[in-house]
C-alpha cells in the first residue's frame, strides 16, 4: 500500500480515505490546513488497493470476477493490516465519497480500532441513479463493447488496463463527467485528472459493482463510533432524501450509545437545469478550508463549527464563511 504521511509518527493518527486516484493528491488542498490546525497529529493518506500507486490485488479469480477483490470489507482489512504493521492501535477515519464506504466498514467491523468517523459526501446506500448509470450505461454499456470489439476478453484481459486503451471517449468522460466542478479550482482539477484517468478497469468494475450493492441502512443503526457527516446541498449523487435515510439510521444508533453530527454546506438548492451554483459532491476540492476546520473542531472539541460555508454568487471559486448560520443536526 502506497501512502503519504504528514506530522509526527508518535501523535494521534488520522487516516484520509478516497478512491480512484492518488489519495494524497485528492486531499492536497485539505492537508496543509489540517496540519496547521492539528500539528501534533500523524496524518496518513493511503492509496487503496488498485488505485493511485498501490498495486492491483492478485488473488485467484480477481481478473475473472473483479468484484470479488474490491469489497469494502477487503479495503477495510487492508487499512487494519497497515495499522497492525505500524503498531497503530486506534485512529480517526475520514472518508470522502467512495472512501466513506471504507471508513464506514472500519467503524462497523472494527469499532475498537476507530476513535471517530468523518464521512464527507456519503449516504446509507449506493443504489443511486448516478452510480447505476455509471455501471450500466458506461462500464457495461460503452467500455465493455469497445474492448470486446477490439478483441479483448472481458473482464479477464482488461483487468490491468486503463479504459483509455480502447474506449475512444474515455478522456472526455474523465474531463467532462467524472472530474468536474464549477467551484473547485480549475488548476487543481487539471492536476488530478491524469491520476484518475490511469485507474485500471479492474478497479472500475470491481468497486462500482460493490458500490451498487451497498445498503448499510440497518447496519448503521448499530454504529457506536462518534460520527460527523458533512453534506453539500448541491451534491449531484446523494439527495436530501438519501441523507434523511442516513440520519434516521444514525438517530437509531444514537439511542443505543452512538452519537453523530450532520452538517450541511451551501445555501442554494440545486438548479432545475444547468451547471452547479453552490457546493456539491466534491467538498474537499471545493471548500477545503471549511472541511479541515470542521474536521479539526470535531477531533478536538467533539463537534463541528456552526459556520456555514457557501459559494459567493458573484465568484463561485470564492467560499464565504458565515459564523453561526450552518444547518446542523446532533444526537444525543
Amino acid at each position: 500500500m502506497r501512502y503519504v504521511e504528514v506530522g509526527p509518527r508518535d501523535g494521534p493518527t488520522l487516516f484520509l480515505l478516497h478512491g480512484y486516484t492518488d489519495t494524497s493528491r485528492s486531499w492536497e488542498l485539505v492537508v496543509p490546513v489540517l496540519h496547521k490546525l492539528l500539528p501534533g497529529w500523524d496524518i496518513i493518506a493511503p492509496d487503496l488497493r488498485g488505485s493511485g500507486q498501490s498495486s492491483m490485488p492478485q488473488g485467484a479469480g480477481c481478473s475473472a470476477v473483479p468484484e470479488s477483490c474490491f469489497t469494502w470489507r477487503q479495503f477495510a482489512a487492508d487499512i487494519i493490516a497497515f495499522m497492525d504493521a505500524r503498531h497503530i492501535h486506534r485512529a480517526a477515519m475520514v472518508g470522502h465519497s467512495a472512501g466513506t464506504l471504507v471508513a464506514t466498514e472500519l467503524g462497523l467491523d472494527y469499532p475498537d480500532r476507530v476513535s471517530s468517523l468523518t464521512l464527507i459526501s456519503t449516504a446509507a446506500t449506493g443504489q443511486e441513479p448516478a452510480v447505476e448509470g455509471l455501471l450500466n450505461g458506461v462500464i457495461d454499456g460503452e467500455w465493455q463493447p469497445d474492448f470486446t470489439a477490439a478483441g479483448y476478453a472481458w473482464p479477464n484481459d482488461v483487468y490491468h488496463l486503463s479504459p483509455g486503451v480502447a474506449a475512444p471517449d474515455y478522456n472526455d468522460f474523465i474531463d467532462n463527467a467524472w472530474v468536474t466542478s464549477s467551484v473547485a479550482p480549475p488548476w487543481f482539477l487539471a492536476q488530478i485528472r491524469p491520476g484518475i484517468a490511469a485507474t485500471r478497469l479492474g478497479f472500475w468494475i470491481g468497486a462500482i459493482d460493490n458500490i451498487v450493492t451497498v445498503d448499510n441502512t440497518q447496519r448503521l443503526r448499530h454504529l457506536t463510533v462518534p460520527t460527523l457527516v458533512l453534506y453539500a446541498i448541491q451534491d449531484d449523487i446523494f439527495t436530501l432524501a438519501d441523507e434523511q435515510v442516513l440520519i434516521d439510521s444514525l438517530r437509531a444508533a444514537a439511542q443505543s450509545g452512538g452519537s453523530f453530527w450532520w452538517k450541511e454546506y451551501g445555501a442554494v438548492p440545486p438548479p432545475a437545469a444547468g451547471s452547479q451554483t453552490d457546493l456539491g459532491h466534491s467538498l474537499p476540492w471545493e471548500a477545503p478550508v471549511g472541511v479541515a476546520t470542521d474536521l479539526a473542531s470535531f477531533l478536538v472539541r467533539g463537534q463541528p463549527t456552526l459556520t456555514l460555508y457557501r459559494t459567493d454568487p458573484s465568484d463561485l471559486h470564492r467560499i464565504l464563511a458565515e459564523p453561526g448560520r450552518a444547518l446542523v443536526i446532533h444526537e444525543p
